[in-house]
């Protein structure tokens, strides 16, 4: 979860769900995240995103 107006600088502090535990803030390339469609209402300050992690390039729908 991250802001939805993503900053230009191509970083930004996001909160991870880790699936177990309280999860975490970490800051990634803007690059790096995608619109989670299905999830996000689309409403508010806050976006839901799917991050793609470096060693996940092969999966990665944008090269």
């Amino acid at each position: 979860m991250g802001p939805r107006e993503l900053p230009c600088d191509g970083w930004v502090d996001v909160w991870i769900d880790s699936g177990a535990g309280p999860g975490h803030t970490r800051r990634v390339r803007t690059c790096r995240l995608e619109l989670a469609a299905d999830l996000d209402d689309g409403q508010g300050t806050s976006a839901f995103y799917m991050l793609y992690h470096p060693a996940q390039a092969g999966d990665d729908p944008r090269g």
